[in-house]
């Protein structure tokens, strides 16, 4: 059937429609006519896939990546840069009017650093195929590993890390994970240093392999035992260390060490611009307590250290924790609490105690859950400074939370991707302004937060 596609999806693909219904085509832009033939009809939306293109939007490019086409890594490589952002912007204003009901197109967006090259960590999937082990990404929409070659986003040094690893992972004939004691997986992150955790069911590597890793310039080497075959996390429940347990690493001026599962972020060079934008919503406010509930290894806050007199920072990965900690001994940083807890348990009893100024949250895709939105609505907090990676999840956040928008800033962490970061300030709305629907704090269900 002819179709000719009108928009971009959450997910980077083309939307078109057949009779009304949404069909789904990978690759298509809007106002490009197409041949499209469909492979799965599920009543209310149709996949499909393009057979030939009959015209062309001048914002479509030929992708550099000889990857693109079967790997799930990007969706918008086909498309000028300029034009990525403005679809990354449409979805999050699209998000933000759709479940907030709030225009937020007046906001602006700011583009990458770099536009590939960026990337400074990934999580390989491994496969032996006769005889040899080759450490790849899955085919888009399947379970096939298909070999990498090169990953035009990763960073140069971690381009050149991944092909010394696979070379000494073939060199030493280590497998995959059939038998058990294979490898599921290769973590590897490169920032001042580099580290390299190997997954799956093996607790020692051949010691010459280690030596070489070493020589090679990788100065953590771990190993993350899994012991159950189907687990759908991708590191396993032990970490055993090779070498050096942590990374150093200097960032924005704060020297901080990284453990293998402490969250960093994947592009660090937009991260500081992201974090300074932050940074810049606060002005010269006078703020004397500052909590940030999912605080990792505590970057952010330690970057607030001077805005606000006292800070309080929550995490629930214990490692992030530890690392925090030490983060913020190491570079005299005296007025940070760090708290290992589950946020929405840890915010209600810092809030029963004291007054909070100002909330900082920087949550998972899922965004806020009910019991922290209600929490944060009966704590009275004045602002919140909320760093979103999905801007459906902020728009039904905001909706439910009983703040207005006071700035907002998109920003653009991964290029080639159709994700869009939102760093937006909410403040609170006076009491006459919004009905108080909020319960009783002690009444709370938190078992399932």
């Amino acid at each position: 059937m002819i179709l000719v596609g009108k928009k971009i999806g959450i997910n980077g693909e083309g939307i078109c429609y057949d009779h009304k219904v949404p069909v789904f085509v990978d690759e298509l832009l809007p106002n490009e006519k197409a041949e499209i033939a469909i492979d799965v009809d599920y009543g209310r939306y149709k996949v499909g896939h393009i057979v030939k293109l009959l015209s062309y939007s001048p914002n479509r490019i030929k992708p550099i990546c000889p990857h693109y086409f079967k790997c799930g890594g990007c969706s918008l490589m086909h498309v000028k840069y300029q034009e990525q952002l403005n679809i990354k912007k449409s979805l999050a204003v699209e998000a933000l009017n759709k479940y907030a009901s709030y225009d937020a197109s007046k906001w602006p967006i700011v583009g990458s650093i770099k536009e590939l090259g960026y990337r400074n960590a990934t999580k390989l999937q491994v496969k032996t195929i006769k005889n040899q082990t080759i450490a790849g990404f899955y085919q888009k929409g399947t379970n096939s590993i298909f070999k990498l070659d090169k990953c035009l986003i990763h960073n140069e040094e971690l381009e050149k890390k991944r092909k010394i690893v696979i070379e000494l992972v073939n060199k030493y004939h280590l497998k995959d994970y059939k038998d058990k004691n294979g490898l599921r997986g290769i973590f590897l992150r490169v920032l001042d240093g580099s580290e390299v955790c190997f997954v799956g069911g093996i607790d020692k590597l051949p010691i010459n392999m280690v030596k070489e890793l070493i020589v090679e310039g990788i100065e953590v080497i771990d190993l993350s035992v899994v012991k159950r075959k189907n687990s759908i996390e991708f590191f396993g429940d032990n970490l055993i260390h090779l070498n050096k347990p942590y990374l150093d690493i200097n960032f924005e001026g704060i020297d901080s060490i990284l453990s293998t599962k402490s969250f960093f972020q994947l592009n660090e060079l937009q991260a500081a611009k992201l974090y300074n934008i932050a940074i810049s919503f606060l002005d010269d406010e006078e703020i004397d307590l500052a909590v940030e509930a999912y605080s990792g290894v505590g970057l952010i806050s330690m970057l607030m250290k001077d805005k606000a007199k006292r800070l309080i920072g929550i995490e629930i990965v214990e490692e992030a924790v530890k690392d925090a900690k030490r983060i913020a001994e190491n570079n005299g940083i005296s007025n940070i609490q760090y708290l290992c807890d589950d946020a929405a348990k840890a915010l209600k009893d810092i809030a029963s105690k004291e007054k909070i100024d100002l909330l900082i949250v920087d949550p998972p895709r899922s965004g806020l859950d009910d019991n922290m939105i209600e929490i944060i609505k009966k704590s009275k907090i004045d602002k919140i400074l909320y760093i979103s990676c999905n801007p459906v999840t902020l728009a039904k956040n905001i909706k439910n939370l009983a703040y207005e928008v006071e700035k907002m800033t998109f920003v653009d962490m991964f290029p080639q991707t159709a994700h869009v970061e939102t760093v937006v300030q909410l403040v609170r709305k006076k009491p006459d302004t919004y009905i108080d629907i909020t319960v009783d704090m002690d009444e709370l269900d938190l078992t399932s937060s």
